[in-house]
This record gives structure tokens, sequence and C-alpha cells, in this order.
């Protein structure tokens, strides 16, 4: 879902935690990056429509990612 909604704007997003780093467009990459709830996530966001992309994913984020309780 976040890859997904990464590839609609014009800006690199990047996901830190702990010492890994992920692409927010790479579904591999956020595989990888092996977050869960509670963990905390650093998200940066560079280019032309990065203040609309970090955003987005601040909003998918706090509606955890759309998934029903």
């Amino acid at each position: 879902m976040l890859a997904q909604l990464a590839v609609q704007f014009d800006a690199t997003i990047t996901l830190f935690q702990d010492d890994k780093e992920a692409a927010g467009d790479s579904v591999l990459a956020l595989m990888l990056l092996e977050s869960s709830q509670g963990k905390e996530v650093k998200v940066v966001c560079r280019g032309p429509d990065s203040e609309q992309a970090l955003h987005a994913v601040g909003e998918l984020i706090a509606q955890r990612f759309n998934e029903q309780e």
C-alpha cells in the first residue's frame, strides 16, 4: 500500500528504522525493513512533491494502513 502511494508523487520517500533503510516505492525493501506496530520509523521525503508525499504517508500511517481492527 505504501509503495503504491509513493509512486504517485514526484518525490523520493525513504523510511529508516534502527540501522535499516528502505525506499518507499519498493515493496521488497519495505518488507526487509521488518517494521511492525509500536516500532519507531523515520520518514524522509525529498523532491518537488515532498510536502504532499510526507502528508500522505503520515495519513496512511495514522489510518493504520486502512486495516480493520
